[in-house]
Formats: structure tokens, C-alpha cells, sequence
């Protein structure tokens, strides 16, 4: 695994759904919710400006998790995705299916890049998480009594190629904000 490093992000504004899910039904969820939001795209003529991505807002007690699961949008054209939204909506479309716009806050992240399989995330999280503080830093969280509130917690799938083909090799970058 490479070392973790830190840089200065730009905000980064995505299109997700949020919902509330257990760790053990996460992976099937976000695939579901990742399906959706893509055919959200496709409705409204844009593509994404990159590859799926988890953002964990409230990692709760136990098994509780808020999670955005969604695809990042090119900061040059979310003035026209939001035109977009609202000419569908003014012609009586209706809702967008819960898909919502949000965004990643610009700030200092730590992050490493890990290539494996994604069930070894787990690891690389408490990896990066022990990586911050030996460092001397402080990840941008806070307790409350739904769980750890997350300020910029997101993981991007940067794998190339279709996920269920025989030779794929995962790429998944972690990316912790800090104060």
C-alpha cells in the first residue's frame, strides 16, 4: 500500500442519495443507489465527472452508517445541471428520485490510493485514521449521540474496467478532511 499524503481539495460538488444503512447491507445498497443515480444523469443529458464515489456522513454506534452514494459533477457544469433540474421540474416532472446535489467541502484531506480487494477497506481505513494522528493532525469529526459526524469522509472508486471482470484489479482512493 503506498503512504498516505496530504493536499489542499478544491469543494467538490456531486449528485448522490443519502439513506441510512448497516455496514453489512452498505455494499449492496450503494450499488443499488449508484444505479439509480446514474440513470438520473442519463435522464437529465450529462455525465458524471468521474467515478462513483461514498461519502460517510454520520458513521453511527454499532452498525449505523449516513452515506451519500453518488457521482461527482464538474464544477463547470453544475449551473447548467441545476438549469436542467429546474426546467424538468417547471414542466411538471416531479421529484428527481430523492437524488440530491450536494458538495465535498474544499480543505486540507488526507488520503492514500489502496489496490486490493475491497473487502481489505476496512484495514486502510483504520490505517489512515492511525496515519493522521501519528502525524500529529486532527480529522475534521465530531461525537454526537447518532455517532461520529464526518466534515469530508469520502472514498472514490477508481477502478478501470467493468467491476466483475475476471483479471479487475480495485482502486479505491480514501479521503479524511482535517481541521
Amino acid at each position: 500500500m503506498a503512504e498516505p499524503e496530504c493536499a489542499r481539495r478544491n469543494e467538490q460538488p456531486y449528485a448522490a442519495l443519502r439513506a441510512s444503512v448497516t455496514a453489512d447491507s452498505l455494499a449492496e445498497e450503494s450499488a443499488r443507489m449508484l444505479e439509480s443515480v446514474r440513470l438520473w444523469f442519463d435522464l437529465h443529458e450529462f455525465l458524471p465527472g468521474g467515478g462513483p464515489l461514498l461519502r460517510y456522513l454520520v458513521v453511527g454506534t454499532g452498525t449505523r452508517l449516513q452515506v451519500d452514494v453518488g457521482y461527482p459533477v464538474p464544477r463547470s457544469t453544475m449551473p447548467q445541471l441545476i438549469e436542467a433540474i429546474e426546467r424538468r421540474q417547471a414542466a411538471g416532472a416531479g421529484v428527481d428520485e430523492g437524488v440530491r446535489l450536494d458538495r465535498l467541502p474544499a480543505g486540507t484531506y488526507a488520503w492514500v490510493v489502496h489496490e486490493g480487494d475491497v473487502s481489505e477497506l476496512a484495514e486502510v481505513r483504520d490505517m489512515l485514521e492511525w496515519w493522521v494522528g501519528s502525524k500529529g493532525y486532527e480529522l475534521d469529526r465530531w461525537s454526537t449521540d447518532r455517532g461520529s459526524v464526518w466534515g469530508g469522509r469520502v472514498e472514490y472508486d477508481l477502478t478501470d474496467g467493468p467491476s466483475d471482470a475476471p483479471d479487475v484489479v480495485f482502486r479505491t482512493e480514501l479521503a479524511f478532511r482535517l481541521v
